[in-house]
């Protein structure tokens, strides 16, 4: 009898052990399927992101490691691109998660902005063009840093987090880096500024030195200070139109022209304009390219040397 009743205790807990390890294989099982992000691998191969919202679209891609705006009506005209701003929501994409699902009834879809014009569709490729996915971001939920996400090919609509809604853009002007030149101060061996119908230059010495054209010794820390500006010289805005008749920019007949040399022979220019209006900014164009770029007013005043 004493051996019957070791035998069914033994079986009992041989029962209860079986239970508690298929309840935590099936606990595991479902929290690694649960919280699984949608595109796991996508920020080791990224290639390229495309962002629409109602009628405007925008091209994301990289090229040897750096990155492109373009709109995609015009998909070869490519600006240099911010990479931190797109890297930042290419890891963002990366970690989308599976892990808040809110339903797949279709009639909540417009209740969740997942339809109209204020839903941003996306496509995701990897570096050889391989479409990697495709999704639909809706509106922010009552916790601001969640959005409504859905698969494009899927009713199932989840919450996604990291502020990923304040992230996507769907203007160029957004993504582009405006960061106007990109040189090595160390290399400037000349500057030239034009203004007010007055040309004054100076070239720098082998000391490190700078001597005006006559000959005259030149401040050194205000060189130095006047190149910084321009390296740090960024557009507020550019005219996507390339229609604006010189009669408005004033750069037919530049209110000032500078000019940096440097000790490879290679020149940056810059032409200031007229101000826009009664905006805070003026028209410039730099290194001849066709396109108008606008720079604040506190920036262009502090071009000076002498």
């Amino acid at each position: 009898m004493e051996a019957k009743k070791v035998i069914y205790s033994g079986a009992i807990l041989l029962l209860i052990i079986a239970a508690m390890f298929v309840s935590s294989f099936l606990e595991n099982s479902k929290e690694k399927k649960t919280f699984a992000p949608f595109f796991p691998r996508f920020a080791e191969n990224a290639g390229k992101i495309v962002l629409t919202q109602g009628d405007n679209s925008v091209i994301l891609s990289e090229m040897d490691g750096l990155w492109f705006v373009a709109w995609s009506v015009l998909p070869d005209l490519l600006y240099p691109a911010d990479s931190v701003k797109v890297l930042s929501v290419i890891q963002k994409i990366a970690e989308m998660r599976q892990d808040n699902f809110v339903g797949r009834n279709r009639d909540n879809f417009a209740l969740y902005g997942l339809e109209g014009d204020s839903v941003f569709s996306v496509q995701i490729y990897d570096r050889d063009e391989r479409k990697v996915g495709d999704f639909l971001l809706g509106k922010r939920s009552d916790n601001w840093r969640f959005n409504h996400f859905r698969l494009a090919n899927s009713n199932d609509v989840y919450l996604v987090g990291g502020g990923i809604g304040y992230a996507f853009k769907a203007e160029v002007n957004e993504w582009r880096n405006r960061r106007i030149f990109n040189f090595n101060p160390n290399d400037i061996v000349e500057v030239i500024a034009e203004q007010d119908g007055v040309t004054s230059s100076a070239q720098k010495n082998p000391d490190g030195t700078w001597t005006f054209a006559d000959g005259s010794p030149a401040n050194s820390d205000a060189i130095a200070s006047y190149i910084g500006e321009f390296f740090d010289l960024n557009a507020g805005d550019w005219d996507y139109s390339y229609s604006i008749p010189d009669e408005i920019s004033g750069l037919a007949n530049p209110a000032a022209r500078h000019t940096l040399v440097s000790s490879d022979g290679s020149k940056i220019m810059l032409d200031i304009g007229s101000p826009d209006g009664d905006r805070p900014r003026f028209f410039v164009r730099y290194n001849n390219n066709p396109q108008i770029a606008f720079v604040f007013r506190s920036q262009v005043l502090r071009l000076r040397f002498n």
